[in-house]
């Protein structure tokens, strides 16, 4: 079973603040969203999820992934999970998906 993926968020120019109920994000700056994972595998990829559609696939570097938004605009606004993905002899294994990083914009 593979672990559940960490998730976390950087605005690297400073442009946020913590709401109650996660970050609010300035639009028109740069934020980033980080995946994370401890897997005794190498390799796999990383997919960010909107609500319940995948918005975006990285590979994993040292078990992470990072997604630039590099100007947050409304529509990059929602909840967002990761899911790890390694194939293992030709077998491809998911895990269940990260807590949710609800993205605020204004």
């Amino acid at each position: 079973n593979l672990q559940q993926p960490n998730i976390s968020h950087s605005a690297p120019d400073g442009q946020f603040v913590v709401g109650s109920q996660g970050p609010v994000i300035t639009r028109g700056h740069s934020f980033t969203i980080v995946c994370s994972t401890e897997s005794p595998y190498p390799g796999g990829s990383f997919h960010l999820f909107r609500g319940s559609s995948i918005t975006r696939s990285e590979s994993a570097v040292n078990h992470s992934s990072s997604f630039s938004f590099p100007e947050a605009d409304y529509s990059h606004e929602g909840t967002y999970s990761c899911v790890y993905e390694v194939s293992v002899s030709s077998r491809s294994f998911r895990s269940s998906a990260s807590k949710l990083l609800l993205i605020t914009i204004t």
